[in-house]
């Protein structure tokens, strides 16, 4: 007969706190659906061990951002104001070093968007048409840095840069 297992602690839950970002990284990439007090809701489990749960609305804004296992992200919760109404909730994607080793930018003036696929067209055409975009978009970028920057950004840096960002498909190449 097996031994019994000793109690272990329950993992930690998240609180929100109104208008406090808290960051987070999954442990998986998608949560799972549990049924509570408060109907159908999202339980996604963070790197740390602990858990958070949310309700469907957030759960697709975490989908839509194309968050990743491991990758900063943060929610905030948005008191409507109004007693009764519902909170209004905030995910984002968080600026610098991800622990996947990527480097993420802000963006100015525009929404996140979620990381484009490697299968999936950069500007259409054939391979050789997409090649050549790339090429263009690198040395108007390269000539960008060179010229504002005075020498300040190195080639290599630039290319780096690029590279990843092409990787992840920040941008379309027009």
């Amino acid at each position: 007969m097996a031994d019994p297992q000793p109690n272990t602690p329950q993992s930690q839950t998240v609180d929100f706190p109104a208008n406090v970002p808290v960051t987070l990284s999954l442990a998986y990439s998608e949560g799972r659906v549990v049924a509570g007090h408060f109907g159908e809701r999202i339980m996604y489990t963070t790197t740390d061990k602990r858990r958070f749960f949310v309700d469907p609305p957030v759960a697709a804004q975490i989908t839509e951002l194309g968050i990743n296992v491991r990758e900063n992200f943060t929610i905030t919760r948005k008191p409507a104001g109004r007693k009764g109404a519902p909170d209004a909730w905030e995910v984002a994607r968080v600026p610098g070093e991800q622990p996947n080793g990527t480097l993420l930018f802000p963006r100015e003036g525009a929404a996140p968007q979620p990381p484009q696929r490697a299968t999936s067209p950069l500007g259409g055409g054939s391979l050789a048409d997409q090649a050549n975009d790339l090429v263009d978009a690198f040395a108007q970028v390269l000539e960008r840095a060179l010229t504002k920057y005075g020498g300040k950004v190195k080639p290599d840096e630039v290319r780096a840069i690029f590279l990843t960002a092409a990787i992840n498909g920040r941008g379309r190449v027009a």
